[in-house]
């Protein structure tokens, strides 16, 4: 461990609507910092620009899922929240590196221990930033209407500020754009408005990865049911175990050869337990 890194769990876990000071920021803000991963700079200007979104969603007309509304659309609902936890460590069910599902865990009990799904409005948004896990995690309240595919074409536009080791500045721009898709979410990225019934994302059924300092992460969704990838872009997935053949299955031996190749070493190769992405992690 980095000397003097706490491990924190959900229950320790300080919440920056009743703890600023030890998330290291001001009242009524929703990023906690406890590590100090941010500079005061760069804290102080994601604080700024969640404060920014926020505002900017009061001045619109958030959408809500056709189940959900009449429980957000009430006087008494509580604004849309933009909430940023970032964390240098947490408790993992190992002495080994921190895997997919104790940050999927992390993140559904931190959920629980904020009261985020308690609410009878679920209208929250969650980054879960975790530095030596290198990954960075989004969730959205149920009754938000947030399509997949708007916030993986969104993300994708940062993807090489993080592969620039520019990550405050693109945790920054994730930020701004989740508010664009709340105030927006069928507009694409030509400006045109998109199909309404895009799949939103469910806070226990979909996470996104991105990387944090020290590496970065080359992520490619695959079939649940079967070792094959799914056309995604321009990620490639150089795997380990059955991710192994699914480049091969896809792209044949000369590929899975030719992208290997290509990516510097040592390779740290990481899939989920639900078969759902497979990721490498280049220190």
């Amino acid at each position: 461990l980095i000397g003097g890194t706490k491990q924190w769990e959900p229950n320790t876990y300080p919440d920056p609507r009743t703890n600023a000071a030890k998330c290291n920021t001001v009242e009524h803000s929703t990023l906690c910092d406890p590590d100090r991963i941010l500079t005061d700079t760069w804290r102080q200007t994601i604080n700024d620009n969640i404060a920014k979104q926020t505002q900017r969603l009061l001045n619109v007309d958030v959408q809500y899922t056709e189940e959900a509304k009449e429980n957000c659309t009430m006087g008494n609902v509580t604004d849309v929240r933009i909430f940023v936890i970032l964390a240098r460590r947490i408790n993992t069910t190992s002495n080994q590196n921190i895997t997919s599902k104790d940050l999927t865990t992390f993140g559904h009990d931190l959920r629980e221990a904020f009261g985020l799904d308690a609410q009878p409005c679920k209208n929250y948004i969650l980054i879960l930033g975790v530095e030596l896990a290198k990954e960075l995690y989004v969730w959205t309240g149920s009754d938000l209407v947030f399509p997949k595919d708007r916030m993986n074409t969104s993300l994708s536009q940062y993807k090489n500020m993080f592969l620039e080791r520019n990550y405050m500045e693109g945790l920054n721009k994730i930020v701004e754009e989740v508010g664009n898709i709340l105030v927006d979410p069928f507009k694409g990225p030509d400006s045109s408005t998109t199909n309404p019934r895009i799949p939103t994302i469910k806070p226990a059924s979909l996470t996104l990865t991105l990387s944090l300092p020290g590496s970065y992460l080359i992520s490619t969704p695959i079939y649940p049911a079967y070792p094959r990838m799914r056309p995604r872009e321009t990620f490639f997935g150089p795997f380990s175990n059955s991710c192994d053949e699914n480049i091969h299955s896809q792209h044949g031996a000369s590929r899975f050869s030719q992208l290997r190749g290509r990516m510097p070493e040592p390779l740290n190769f990481r899939q989920s337990d639900s078969l759902d992405w497979c990721s490498m992690v280049i220190p």
